[in-house]
């Protein structure tokens, strides 16, 4: 069908955009090429040498009063998939988080997800949130761009998960991440190279949304047609 046509389009126009975005960060991200206007040396420094990094924790599941009526969001790994993180299915309360070791995190805070299914998977945080302990947040001082820092590990972290991956299920950890060696431009060049990236996020999310629009449309067509509140005249 003509709507079979448009979404399989669609579809394939996003995985493009996809792959060039991939291989401009893979270019943009090594050094292999440079911005106008920029030369030197890259810097090479560990995760260590230039961030802040901390995990969180789970308040007992024993304590009702550590969950109910919590009014502090409470960010989970498999939450880090929407690559920003608005909005989070559970909260804690002030008892719970003082009681654990879940720890606070501001809007723009990198996160990473150490384990299992998500492992390696890397999210911004929008929100003011408590993390646990199967997240590492990542804060970078005034040396490097956060948004530059995301996209760096966004791209290398695939590399990371396949090395340190035993028997099915990865499992990082925080002294991994921390010695990781990041090629680092002036923050100048990390600023619009980060500027580059995120166009292309916008323009492969605005082209996900039509193709989302597109499916509910069919949808809601196919729906009409069969129940008979929409006849095909012949």
């Amino acid at each position: 069908s003509i709507w079979d046509k448009a979404i399989e389009l669609k579809e394939k126009l996003i995985e493009q955009k996809k792959k060039q975005k991939k291989g401009l960060m893979q270019k943009l991200l090594t050094g292999e090429i440079r911005l106008p206007g920029f030369k030197g040396e890259l810097k090479k420094l560990k995760l260590l040498d230039f961030c802040t990094t901390f995990s969180g924790g789970t308040p007992s599941r024993q304590k009702r009063e550590y969950y109910e009526n919590g009014t502090i969001p409470w960010i989970k790994s498999g939450e880090l998939n929407a690559k920003k993180v608005i909005h989070t299915e559970e909260f804690i309360t002030e008892d719970g988080l003082e009681n654990s070791s879940a720890k606070m995190v501001y809007p723009e805070t990198i996160l990473l997800a150490l384990y299992g299914a998500t492992a390696g998977v890397v999210a911004m945080s929008k929100i003011k949130a408590a993390i646990n302990q199967a997240i590492l947040a990542i804060i970078p001082n005034d040396n490097c761009n956060n948004k530059f820092l995301f996209y760096y590990l966004e791209y290398y972290m695939d590399q990371v998960v396949k090395k340190y991956t035993q028997g099915g299920q990865p499992n990082l950890n925080a002294k991994t991440i921390k010695n990781l060696v990041v090629n680092l431009p002036s923050i100048e060049e990390q600023y619009k190279i980060a500027d580059i990236l995120s166009l292309m996020d916008i323009n492969i999310q605005f082209l996900e949304k039509k193709l989302d629009n597109l499916k509910m449309q069919k949808k809601g067509l196919m729906q009409l047609l069969l129940t008979g509140k929409v006849r095909v005249q012949v």
